[in-house]
């Protein structure tokens, strides 16, 4: 009995490590769809790399309080401070927060993303997120000097609609 819930245990630790980051689909999505180099014209359509229903994307910057969070997206949140040095994707559906994740956009140890928007100016637009129909990006991607070998930093500019 102890050997079966120690497996079963060991099984979930496992699987859930498995569990890919937003960040890393679309690290692997763009080496996949673009190449090793990336073209100029390379474009990534974020809604096929989160693998879940959403229809607002809204991006917040360092230091931002969970308070202005919660203001700015309209919908009951109880997350935390995003930390210095870290950006937060953070996506809902229906007026209910389905996923969020921090991420570094400057590592010298991973490969990193980084969202080529004024994040201030974005939240103050009339439509502070992106939508699955026009959260569409045009990549770039640059070695990092002093990082990794196989570290990369992938500029996602947005496509204007």
């Amino acid at each position: 009995m102890i050997r079966n819930i120690t497996w079963i245990l060991l099984t979930l630790a496992i699987l859930s490590g498995c569990k890919s980051s937003i960040t890393d689909r679309l690290i692997s999505k763009i080496n996949r769809d673009c190449g090793s180099r990336t073209e100029p014209m390379c474009t990534i359509v974020l809604k096929d790399a989160t693998g879940f229903k959403w229809d607002k994307l809204y991006l917040f910057g360092a230091w931002t309080i969970s308070d202005s969070i919660k203001n700015k997206i309209r919908v009951n949140y109880d997350g935390e401070d995003v930390q210095d040095d870290y950006r937060r994707l953070l996506f809902t559906y229906n007026d209910k927060v389905v996923y969020e994740e921090d991420f570094k956009s400057f590592d010298y140890g991973n490969s990193t993303i980084g969202i080529s928007v004024d994040i201030d100016s974005l939240l103050q637009a009339k439509v502070p997120y992106f939508t699955p129909s026009n959260a569409i990006f045009t990549v770039d991607k640059g070695k990092i000097e002093g990082s990794c070998d196989k570290c990369f930093e992938y500029s996602l500019t947005p496509q204007k609609k």
